[in-house]
């Protein structure tokens, strides 16, 4: 979801050509002998080649499964093929929100195109009764707030109607061949810029491991560090204000204000804070997947054990506080705030310790927005 975006202190420029291995793009960052890597380059290496480009590879890969689904509806509109697409939808968005704890580099040129919010359902309406039929290329030209993750989710749910009754409007109205056509299109742009993204990070990697040994973007391994850690800060603190706060009311005097919670009408909002929590837990703790290598746990635990035992245990309770709240989200904002109030001041907690606390022991720079909020 792009609520704000803070900015890269560096450009993201030389990247090498994707597809190489990371040897390979690595060792091309400098045409000199580089030397070992450092404790700090070692990090950065593990979490790029262990989480960051295998997160943005099954974010591409749930991407191009979902717009396979979305042409199976679109042919044949069906309960089945409904139920089936949206499932795929959640999939793919469970990826992406975990891809969020590293939202800078390249993901901040499709962040937009991927997940704006609010949408605009007036324009989508506008759009599909301009035409028949669309293309991805179609899509492509629109405003962010007429596609992406959302705009798929105002055409596939409605959390106050029968799956027949959505599948109505889809099949029976006199704007459902148009409407189909228009999802199919969302689905293969939305791939599209996943792929673009995939290919993107497979370049940007391994030179993320290179940081101070040879990278053409990053010439000290402290900048890097200072991208990822701020990164961090910055998702957890869009994660507990925009995930829960806002809609929750705690901005606006307690006055709950569901319109802002951004997945309501598929009822997955709290799947969403759930799944950008475990990024974040995955750069911490430099897991993936079942996979398990060196993370930001293993430089701060060289200065501080019990700093580094307290930021994972805080993860630990936000995200327990998370699945303590009664989903869906909409029905708990009036009827179990206790419980999302709880779950806010976890992330929050964990927010304080990673800002103030993680970033004083490794020497990170923060930039303007990464600290902003709670």
């Amino acid at each position: 979801m792009l609520i704000a975006r803070r900015k890269l202190v560096i450009g993201v420029v030389g990247l090498a050509a994707g597809g190489a291995s990371f040897a390979a793009v690595a060792a091309s960052c400098s045409d000199d002998e580089a030397p070992p890597p450092s404790e700090e380059g070692n990090v950065l290496g593990a979490l790029a080649e262990t989480v960051i480009v295998p997160t943005a590879q099954a974010f591409g890969t749930a991407s191009a499964s979902l717009a396979a689904s979305l042409v199976a509806f679109n042919a044949g509109p069906t309960t089945a093929t409904l139920v089936a697409a949206r499932q795929a939808w959640r999939d793919a968005r469970g990826a992406w929100m975990r891809s969020r704890a590293f939202a800078f580099g390249p993901t901040e040129e499709h962040d937009g195109n991927i997940d704006w919010t609010p949408t605009k359902p007036a324009n989508i309406d506008m759009t599909i009764a301009s035409k028949t039929s669309f293309t991805a290329d179609d899509i492509a030209a629109l405003g962010t707030s007429s596609k992406g993750f959302l705009a798929l989710e105002y055409l596939l749910f409605d959390p106050m109607a029968t799956d027949d009754a959505v599948l109505a409007k889809l099949t029976t109205a006199p704007d459902a061949a148009a409407k189909r056509s228009y999802i199919e299109a969302l689905g293969a742009d939305l791939s599209r810029e996943a792929a673009t993204l995939q290919t993107k990070w497979e370049a940007f990697g391994p030179e993320i491991a290179s940081a101070g040994n040879g990278s053409n973007v990053y010439v000290h391994a402290q900048t890097a560090i200072d991208d990822i850690v701020g990164e961090l800060v910055f998702q957890v603190d869009v994660t507990g204000n925009e995930g829960i706060a806002a809609p929750l009311g705690l901005k606006t005097g307690g006055t709950v204000q569901p319109d802002l919670e951004i997945a309501r009408l598929s009822d997955n909002t709290l799947d969403d804070v759930t799944n950008a929590l475990v990024g974040i837990e995955n750069i911490w703790d430099g897991t993936f997947n079942g996979a398990d290598d060196l993370g930001i746990d293993d430089l701060v635990r060289k200065k501080s054990a019990s700093l580094a035992d307290d930021v994972r245990a805080k993860i630990a309770a936000a995200k327990s506080a998370v699945q303590a709240v009664p989903p869906p989200m909409r029905t708990a904002l009036t009827s179990a705030t206790p419980s999302l109030q709880a779950a806010f001041d976890a992330i929050i907690a964990l927010k304080k310790v990673l800002a103030a606390d993680v970033v004083t022991a490794l020497g990170v720079t923060l930039s303007v927005n990464d600290n902003d909020g709670d």
